[in-house]
């Protein structure tokens, strides 16, 4: 029997693709899978609770950021060098953003804001990635955040916050914080609850109501403080944070200003106002026909903290006029120089400024002082290379603007030029690059 033929038509032959183009949707494939993956991870990452913050090296010698202050709230600002004033993105009308710092190495900046929750947390600005990141949990208002000197041990990794009117070690990283001023024994010695008794107890004998602002001289072995107080004056304590010593009331007085050296543990204030801390414990040359004679109205001094407690306690200067009182005191990063704004106090405890003032950063300092500039300056503070001031100048207009100035009184410079109103001025410690 003869083979029967197949005679249906055979398809017709399919396109193949070529070798180049299977190549790229496999690697397209492969990225897209990797990419997933890469997302995945970031996501686990975060949801943990990991901190991921790169670039972590960024630029920012040169620029300065200040407070922005609007008709609805205020914002965080970078002045870059170029001249462009940089907000903080993220921000929305009737946010409330405050307290700019920097930390140590520059890299970051930080400040308090009530951008979540309507209650003040702390925030990091990175400007590589121009990303802003919420860094304290829970619900507690912090303010007046301060990182240590940068030669400070683990400078950049822990700063000091008031919240509740205590004083707390704030860990950004990973947003603990532990009360260290009042202090907390438990924490620090074990010795329980009698302890933490006795340092209420203390307190409570200076009359300190709430802490305002705290720093860490560079050795850490103890915290300077300014606490408000019960009859409304403002009071600078010393803690030590070694052992069980009392706190140190330093200056007691209407208001008290203070920053520590770069080099070691001294501490530099000034206070308005002053009067003694226990006025019925004051030395009897003091007292006249059962009074109280107050030897000075305003002081400048400086004193150490070694080991925890107050030593070497120096005037920088003194006045026993109303017509010279000293306030806004800053010591220059290479710990040389002093800056004081200098004006009238009045009877509204307030000074109205005069001069901008620059002197050594030792006993007797007034003898070598230097008038930079005359006229309404707020608020001034030092570049990172210790010659170059930065300063608020008030316009007629009520309105703060941003200026820099040599503290030989060359180079003055309106940073601002009109476009708002401005204050708080903290320039990045990193110095320029040669």
């Amino acid at each position: 029997m003869a083979k029967k033929t197949d005679l249906t038509p055979s398809p017709p032959p399919q396109p193949t693709q070529p070798k180049i183009l299977r190549r790229m949707l496999v690697r397209f494939a492969v990225g897209l899978f990797v990419l997933a993956g890469l997302l995945f991870a970031y996501q686990g990452v975060r949801s943990c609770g990991h901190d991921v913050d790169l670039p972590v090296s960024v630029d920012t010698a040169g620029h300065v950021a200040a407070i922005e202050y609007l008709d609805e709230g205020s914002r965080v600002v970078v002045f870059t060098p170029d001249g462009e004033v940089r907000p903080a993105p993220g921000y929305e009308e009737g946010m409330t953003d405050k307290d700019p710092a920097w930390t140590p190495d520059g890299n970051r900046l930080y400040f308090i804001s009530d951008r979540e929750e309507r209650s003040f947390h702390a925030y990091r600005w990175n400007l590589g990635s121009d990303r802003v990141d919420r860094r304290s949990t829970g619900s507690r208002s912090l303010s007046q955040i301060h990182f240590p000197p940068e030669s400070a041990s683990n400078a950049n990794k822990f700063a000091l916050v008031i919240a509740g009117g205590y004083v707390l070690q704030f860990d950004p990283k990973v947003g603990a914080i532990q009360q260290v001023m009042p202090p907390v024994p438990s924490q620090r010695t074990g010795e329980g609850e009698g302890v933490g008794n006795q340092f209420e107890a203390f307190y409570q004998q200076l009359g300190a109501k709430s802490f305002r602002e705290a720093l860490w001289p560079v050795g850490k072995t103890g915290i300077a403080a300014v606490a408000r107080r019960e009859d409304g004056y403002e009071m600078l304590l010393c803690q030590s944070l070694i052992d069980d010593s009392p706190p140190s009331a330093v200056g007691v007085g209407d208001k008290v200003y203070f920053d520590v050296s770069p080099l070691d543990n001294t501490v530099f204030y000034s206070v308005v106002g002053f009067t003694f801390p226990d006025p019925s414990a004051a030395p009897d040359e003091y007292k006249k026909d059962g009074r109280l004679v107050i030897p000075f109205r305003h002081v400048v001094g400086m004193f150490q903290i070694e080991g925890g407690k107050v030593q070497n306690h120096l005037l920088v200067t003194l006045s026993e006029s109303d017509d010279v009182a000293f306030t806004n005191v800053k010591v220059s990063p290479d710990g040389l120089s002093l800056l004081m704004i200098v004006g009238k106090y009045d009877d509204s405890r307030n000074v109205t400024p005069e001069q901008l003032v620059v002197v050594p950063a030792t006993p007797g300092g007034v003898q070598g002082a230097t008038v930079v500039l005359a006229g309404p300056i707020y608020q001034a503070t030092w570049g990172p290379d210790s010659s170059t001031i930065y300063f608020i100048r008030q316009g007629e207009d009520g309105k703060g603007s941003l200026w820099r100035i040599r503290k030989d009184g060359s180079g003055e410079t309106d940073l601002s030029k009109g476009r708002g109103n401005f204050g708080n001025p903290i320039p990045s410690p990193q110095s320029p690059r040669e």
